[in-house]
């Protein structure tokens, strides 16, 4: 009988090929019919296949691990390529650095930013940069304004820093775009292999049906993450239209939103967006209430990635410790504990921002709990 410690996939088996050959072994290794025998069987294949399904549990973290190392480089790439795009900069005067210092000792913002001017061909105000050299890069349109507008631009900017929205935004938008080509890594590594290792012709590498199911995949992986990106970044303009308010008063901001020209835009258009429309700012301005009250995205995708990580996470569990004495219900309480903190830490925060800063009632949220009823489904089928 092969033991089954010294019998460990190589690394050049695939997992599939490696559980066939393990089960293989194990009907050879322990034969006959019954309960005992199924039992023997099965934990000898789960000690046969520990080493792939360990090397296929570190491949599925390191992939999440490279998408989370690519969103952080990010967060020097991008905002340096948003500047050169926007330049060439030049630094406003004192009297533009003063004003914002102004504005940012109201705001409890501690490290003022540097405010510049980009080139004539920009027409929208963004911050960026890293943690401590941020810049406030305006449009030079913003010297014609009336000072009350042109500070409302200047408090909104600065309502993102003090809100810690510059590097939750990046981060946001970065992982966005590493997730893309990390998603690619399988399918180039799968074509290669086939072409060139197993010699099988275009036709043939293209019609397997690897390629349905991890489109599939891919592309609800990507519209997820779709969603949260445009949901973060949308969410936060609102939040610092209204934290750029306090203390002062809403018309001139507002009168800057409704001069803005409301293009007709596609559905495409709109669900590509980063920024809510002006008309929409202009709603959220007239309720004036912080916190933002609850929406149906929120619960949605809060079921979604629940859901997602839920059978991400038992599967992991379950690779990692196949052979050990921790598969099975250690591994469903694993991930029972993280997809219970992600519902509660979503939930909850989508609940603390719908309750009314004058603890009035609010009516029951049919809706919402409609939409977390239907997602957790769809994400488990994701």
């Amino acid at each position: 009988m092969i033991c089954p410690a010294k019998a460990p996939a190589s690394s050049s088996t695939s997992w599939a090929s490696a559980y066939l050959r393990c089960f293989d072994e194990a009907v050879r290794a322990v034969p006959g019919q019954g309960f005992p025998q199924d039992f023997a069987r099965n934990t000898y294949v789960q000690q046969c296949a520990r080493p792939v399904q360990q090397r296929l549990a570190l491949v599925s973290l390191s992939g999440s691990f490279v998408v989370l190392l690519l969103g952080v480089a990010s967060l020097w790439v991008l905002p340096r390529r948003l500047m050169r795009r926007a330049g060439p900069l030049v630094t406003a005067s004192a009297e533009w650095q003063h004003r914002a210092a102004l504005a940012a000792s109201e705001m409890g913002v501690r490290r003022v930013p540097v405010v510049v001017w980009g080139s004539v061909w920009l027409q929208e105000a963004f911050t960026a940069g890293r943690p401590g050299r941020t810049r406030i890069v305006l449009p030079r349109g913003v010297r014609d304004l009336p000072p009350a507008q042109a500070d409302a631009i200047l408090r909104h900017e600065l309502a993102h820093m003090a809100a810690g929205d510059v590097t939750l935004v990046w981060l946001t938008r970065g992982v966005w775009w590493a997730l893309a080509p990390v998603l690619l890594v399988p399918a180039v590594t799968i074509a290669v292999r086939d072409r060139y290792q197993d010699h099988r012709g275009p036709l043939a590498v293209l019609g397997t049906s690897f390629w349905g199911e991890y489109g599939v995949r891919a592309l609800l992986l990507l519209t997820v993450a779709a969603l949260v990106s445009q949901h973060v970044l949308r969410s936060r303009e609102h939040e610092a239209d209204l934290r750029s308010l306090r203390g002062r008063t809403r018309e001139p901001l507002e009168s800057l939103l409704a001069g803005q020209p409301s293009p007709t835009l596609s559905w495409m258009d709109r669900a590509r967006a980063t920024h809510p429309t002006a008309a929409r700012r202009v709603a959220a301005l007239r309720q004036a209430r912080l916190p933002l009250p609850v929406s149906l995205l929120d619960v949605t995708v809060t079921g979604l990635l629940s859901a997602m990580v839920m059978y991400a996470v038992a599967d992991l569990a379950q690779s990692g410790f196949t052979g050990t004495s921790l598969t099975g219900a250690p591994a469903q309480v694993l991930s029972a504990l993280v997809t219970g903190s992600l519902l509660s830490v979503g939930w909850g925060i989508a609940v603390w921002r719908g309750t009314p800063a004058d603890g009035g009632a609010r009516p029951f949220p049919r809706g919402a709990l409609l939409a977390l009823a239907a997602s957790m489904p769809v994400g488990l089928v994701a």
